[in-house]
């Protein structure tokens, strides 16, 4: 089956150090992590190389029940870069394999990303979002949409002047 990368971008009105925050900080990420409809429930992250987050989304008047995602980090350049390695999981961080969660064969167990955070003038941000080797078919598609609904959800947060 063919693959490919799924590149993301977002200009955020902010600087690095601030949408930086939106993956460091628990409170922070769960205004963002998830498609529309969705919501994140649960996170809990120890942003470090060798580190690790587990969170949650739900969109339960959809009937989609509460799933976990395990982000292994294995880059942290602060304010600039994160890269980790997704993959679902348990409520206790266990990966799981998609299969055994019902998910399509084209859903990988474990899929790389990679993060960086770009100054632009006027104090924004150009973040960049490469999810690598993905399966051509619907949940590549389907991963993409989510991705960019999920940053417009940030985009929001970020220009929030309370966030």
């Amino acid at each position: 089956m063919a693959k490919r990368d799924l590149i993301i971008e977002e200009i955020f009105g902010a600087p690095p150090q601030k949408v930086w925050r939106f993956f460091a900080e628990p409170e922070s990420f769960r205004k963002w992590w998830g498609p529309d409809h969705f919501t994140c429930n649960f996170a809990q992250i120890d942003l470090r190389a060798g580190g690790q987050a587990l969170v949650s989304m739900e969109a339960a008047e959809m009937g989609y029940p509460e799933s976990f995602s395990l982000l292994q980090f294995t880059r942290v350049e602060p304010h600039s870069r994160i890269d980790y390695v997704h993959s679902l999981a348990t409520p206790d961080g266990t990966p799981v394999d998609p299969a055994r969660m019902g998910m399509p064969s084209d859903f990988p167990a474990q899929v790389m990303h990679e993060v960086t955070f770009t100054p632009l003038a006027g104090d924004k941000t150009l973040l960049r979002v490469v999810e690598r080797d993905w399966p051509e078919g619907r949940m590549s598609e389907l991963s993409e949409l989510g991705m960019k609904q999920s940053l417009a959800k940030m985009r929001a947060a970020v220009a929030d002047r309370s966030a």
